[in-house]
């Protein structure tokens, strides 16, 4: 059977095409699912008087400002791969095709670099609020800060044009295994701060309400940290599939959904936030409802040192004592004034 053109380069074309499509639909939805909450999020910023909302609306508008960056580089690489298997049919080999094979590679670089930094941007704020929750010691956030930029490096480097040769397999699967330590790292810190002062406030004030918004707070850093997680570790199992079709769309696809579920998880929290998850109105609640203290089980420690803030959910949640409950727990126990 006579050919027009080489099968096996036109093979290697088409697959890549079908690869990147899969990318940009993928993309395109969940860049679609952003930009509403990425709007809710405005909405709830813009209502509600939230003591850091300034940084939480440029982080944002930095945030979609990558994520759209990657969205149209990805569109342009899809035209771009459509026009190489249009000019290999038509042409072959042609120095026209080289030079689209070689734009098409560079926008995936430049891609890379955007998902780096869009990454980086992202974990900056998950580090800020581990940082706050711990009560701004920065101690707490060494670890976690030295496994965000190893993340970054990492992916840097693994993106970074080669010639002739590539680095070796397990090199190019650190980047998603280093995130996925690092999301596990910043989920531990910082849901098991929250945890540690939910112990502390059972202690002081039986109110269930404020309990159960510690746990919605806790539920809500696992359920974005370990997704985070499991999808780095996909990409880890995945991507020695990223080159073998048909099995290779599974990596392209999740790839696409880790490039905007980075920007999705702070989106949705601050949403949920938005919708009444805040920890500041089961205060004002409990001042209502007149909470009883229990000083059987508030052993040594009367007065845990926490800080009440207005930050709800978002960035700092650590719920302080206030002075009537200093008051209230002081007479309870006999020693007012002291």
């Amino acid at each position: 059977m006579d050919y027009i053109v080489n099968p096996r380069l036109f093979a290697s074309n088409w697959h890549n095409m079908v690869f990147i499509i899969t990318q940009a639909c993928v993309q395109v939805l969940f860049y679609g699912i952003y930009l509403n909450l990425f709007l809710m999020t405005i909405y709830t910023l813009g209502r509600r008087k939230v003591a850091k909302r300034e940084i939480l609306l440029r982080h944002m508008w930095i945030l979609t400002a990558f994520g759209t960056t990657q969205v149209v580089l990805c569109l342009v690489e899809t035209t771009t791969l459509i026009r190489v298997v249009q000019e290999f049919v038509e042409q072959g080999s042609s120095l026209n095709v080289l030079k689209l094979e070689a734009s098409s590679e560079s926008l995936q670089t430049a891609q890379h670099f955007t998902f780096a930094v869009n990454g980086l941007a992202a974990h900056c704020l998950f580090v800020y609020r581990c940082y706050v929750i711990w009560g701004s010691q920065w101690k707490a956030v060494i670890l976690p800060g030295l496994l965000v930029v190893g993340t970054f490096v990492s992916i840097c480097v693994v993106a970074a044009p080669r010639f002739g040769t590539s680095p070796p397999l397990g090199i190019q699967r650190l980047p998603y295994i280093m995130a996925a330590v690092t999301n596990l790292t910043l989920v531990a810190l910082t849901a098991g701060r929250i945890w540690w002062i939910r112990c502390d406030a059972v202690y002081v004030c039986a109110d269930n309400t404020l309990v159960n918004q510690y746990n919605t707070a806790i539920a809500m850093i696992l359920e974005s940290g370990a997704l985070h997680a499991i999808i780095a570790t996909l990409l880890a199992i995945t991507y020695p599939l990223a080159h073998i079709y048909p099995k290779g769309m599974s990596f392209w696809a999740i790839q696409a959904l880790a490039m905007h579920f980075i920007n999705i998880a702070p989106a949705l929290i601050i949403v949920r936030v938005g919708f009444g998850h805040d920890i500041q109105e089961a205060i004002e609640r409990s001042r209502i409802t007149n909470p009883t203290v229990h000083p059987a089980r508030t052993r040594v420690r009367l007065v845990p040192p926490f800080q009440l803030s207005n930050d709800g959910l978002v960035l700092d949640i650590k719920p302080d004592v206030e002075d009537q409950y200093k008051e209230l727990i002081h007479s309870r126990l006999g020693f007012a004034g002291k």
